[in-house]
């Protein structure tokens, strides 16, 4: 691996036809003219990401077939093609399993390029993120960099995994693998848990944490911040590289929230009535729970 690429590799999971937040994510990543998405899903999801991506970029798309043996297992090979699963549904949780298996397979395939990043579908990209992240000094020591979401009061880091960077290098391909067949195996088991649960259970009782550091929480900014992004000053909010939609549910909400960050960052005034609608929902509901 001595020669290596230039340019961003991305890494997407796409099952069935999504909405409108899942197109606004792949605008944004699309606009930031990567040298390679690489892409795993159904025929429905290869076909949703085919016919969006502009004719000028379509040679960037870089098909990944996934197992068929753990498809059929997870009941997964004959699913329909509903646009939207909420956070938390059996077939949502199901899915995330084969961001391990992408992310392997792609840096397998693809040894010349130094990175590979993962993002989920309810991701806005604002800024071109680190060509090679992992040749900054906080990181050179490290195989993955991933979203920070770690409460105030915890002492280990927490880690989301809608937004994560990997190393290519021989770490990175057995710690994905680990986790992969850690979370397959809990699956078929019908254990339904997610791969974020299933990464940090990992990294508590790994020896490799000092190899894996959270992001910049002020670059790559965590969903239950929407409020205080949108209410920064310019020179902060220029900063970001991107903005991960969730804890927030629902495919119109997660919309209007990666719509407004997009119009702020394109200095479209109207950002403003999204984000005042959203706070006066956000009011109302507290005021509902008696808070």
């Amino acid at each position: 691996m001595n020669h290596r690429t230039r340019g961003q590799n991305f890494a997407l999971v796409i099952f069935g036809e999504l909405g409108d937040s899942a197109k606004e994510s792949l605008k944004s990543i699309l606009s930031l003219n990567p040298l390679r998405v690489c892409v795993a899903g159904d025929t429905s999801g290869q076909k949703w990401i085919y016919e969006l991506t502009p004719v000028s970029k379509k040679n960037c798309l870089c098909f990944h077939d996934l197992p068929s043996e753990a498809l059929s297992s997870l009941e997964l090979d004959n699913a329909d093609k509903t646009s939207y699963y909420n956070f938390g549904h059996e077939r949502f949780i199901k899915l995330t399993v084969f961001k391990w298996f992408l992310l392997h397979d792609a840096l397998s395939k693809h040894p010349s390029q130094a990175q590979i990043i993962f993002s989920d579908l309810d991701v806005v990209w604002l800024h071109q993120p680190p060509l090679d992240i992992f040749a900054e000094e906080r990181y050179v020591s490290c195989f993955a960099a991933i979203q920070d979401d770690t409460p105030t009061s915890q002492i280990y880091s927490h880690f989301c995994t809608g937004i994560m960077l990997w190393k290519n290098t021989l770490d990175s391909l057995q710690v994905l693998d680990i986790l992969y067949q850690s979370q397959l195996k809990n699956l078929l088991s019908g254990n339904l848990i997610p791969d974020e649960p299933t990464f940090n259970r990992w990294y508590l009782s790994s020896s490799a944490q000092n190899q894996i550091k959270p992001l910049d929480p002020e670059s790559y900014v965590i969903g239950h911040k929407f409020f205080h992004l949108l209410s920064s000053r310019g020179l902060k909010f220029s900063s970001v590289i991107a903005f991960h939609a969730n804890y927030v549910i629902g495919e119109h909400a997660k919309f209007q929230r990666l719509r407004s960050v997009n119009m702020r960052q394109h200095r479209n005034w109207k950002w403003f009535v999204i984000f005042t609608y959203q706070l006066l929902i956000k009011l109302k509901s507290k005021i509902g729970l008696g808070l």
